[in-house]
């Protein structure tokens, strides 16, 4: 157990620096081992002696001592594998290594087996990120585009070594290959390791000593390149498609970074899109929704016929199931949906107004039930 220092030299704590050199003094006279041969343990005390002196003596080293006691890393004889806690004037000695719970309170305040896990590079390649626009018929159906990219790849000069031709890449000597150093940090709780990212190789383990002329070391050069990629149908604006292995080379080795598209979908001439489901207007002539008819539409996959029955009203839509877009995620197709327009003739000849008059005059209002209702709401109000 450590012996408290103003015990040892004989003096108050709150002795002034003129009392403890002079009790300083006085020890040192009465242990000196040349004015106690005879005393075995003369020596030993008298060391006691200089190191209470060299830590009381000086401001800094006392108010460190008044504060942690033995535990103060730079007092004389402070070191060591546990910490001393100064009670009432007592010491009590703990080893903290039989304390295993304690080492996450001390990560808490900063203390404790601090290990950093980053590197000072990568393992990966970064990831990038593209922009690609598909026609409305490219993204429904899918399709294969060539896509330019430029990125980062494996020096061909070192082969991505970083290191000039005919030279080696050398193993990190403070670290010994591993990236990481230790250091030992004394505390008032104890002795506690840290383990830190070598400031030498930056935690990469190796270190180039001639760095390759064509990519300075990195191991990586930038270049262009096309590649084949496959979007499949059903793909929609707003989604992302990942292209394994087409980001940046990580440097010095590791795994490439990934390349993600961000789909945008151009509009189209008559499609919208909703989802799966199609949408869009046709016009119909007020004789063909009079009468019926059968109309010529548009779908994905090509031309198709609609039939329209006698009297279809203007806004009625028709559904024709699974013409729609494939379901990326799902099973299936969407649904193609059409809204009539009907369209009535800007222009009529004298014989077309009085053939019209002549077949409306045939007419009652029960066979324009919206003309009617609406009449009847403008008595009403």
């Amino acid at each position: 157990m450590a012996k408290d220092y103003y015990e040892t030299l004989g003096v108050d704590k709150n002795a002034s620096a003129d009392e403890i050199k002079k009790a300083y003094r006085a020890m040192a006279k009465k242990y000196h081992p040349d004015v106690n041969k005879d005393d075995p343990t003369a020596e030993s005390k008298m060391k006691e002696v200089n190191e209470a002196y060299e830590t009381l003596s000086d401001d800094s080293k006392k108010d460190n001592y008044d504060r942690f006691g033995h535990a103060d890393p730079r007092a004389p004889g402070g070191g060591g594998g546990y910490s001393s806690y100064q009670y009432g004037g007592g010491g009590v000695d703990f080893d903290f290594s039989n304390f295993g719970g304690f080492s996450d309170i001390f990560d808490m305040f900063g203390g404790g087996s601090r290990r950093t896990t980053s590197q000072g590079r990568s393992s990966k390649g970064e990831d990038l990120q593209k922009v690609i626009e598909l026609e409305f018929l490219e993204a429904a159906k899918g399709c294969t585009k060539t896509v330019s990219v430029t990125h980062t790849e494996k020096c061909k000069t070192c082969e991505g070594s970083g290191a000039k031709k005919g030279t080696s890449v050398e193993t990190c000597g403070m670290c010994g290959g591993s990236g990481q150093v230790r250091t030992q940090q004394q505390t008032i709780l104890g002795v506690f390791q840290s383990i830190t990212t070598c400031p030498k190789c930056h935690g990469e383990g190796k270190i180039i000593k001639e760095p390759c002329p064509t990519c300075a070391g990195l191991g990586t050069e930038r270049a262009t390149k096309q590649i084949k990629v496959n979007f499949p149908a059903g793909i929609n604006t707003g989604e992302t498609l990942r292209v394994a292995g087409e980001g940046n080379a990580a440097p010095r080795g590791g795994k490439t970074g990934d390349l993600f598209m961000n789909v945008r979908i151009k509009p189209h001439a008559i499609f919208t899109r909703e989802g799966s489901d199609i949408h869009y207007t046709i016009p119909v002539s007020i004789f063909d929704a009079a009468l019926g008819t059968e109309v010529e539409v548009l779908t994905i996959d090509g031309k198709a016929k609609l039939s329209i029955p006698e009297g279809t009203q203007s806004g009625a839509i028709f559904r024709m199931r699974s013409k729609g877009i494939k379901r990326l995620n799902g099973i299936g197709r969407g649904d193609q949906f059409i809204k009539v327009e009907l369209e009535v003739p800007k222009s009529l000849s004298g014989k077309q107004k009085k053939a019209i008059k002549e077949i409306k005059s045939d007419f009652d209002t029960s066979n324009f039930a919206k003309q009617k209702a609406f009449a009847d709401k403008m008595k009403n109000s």
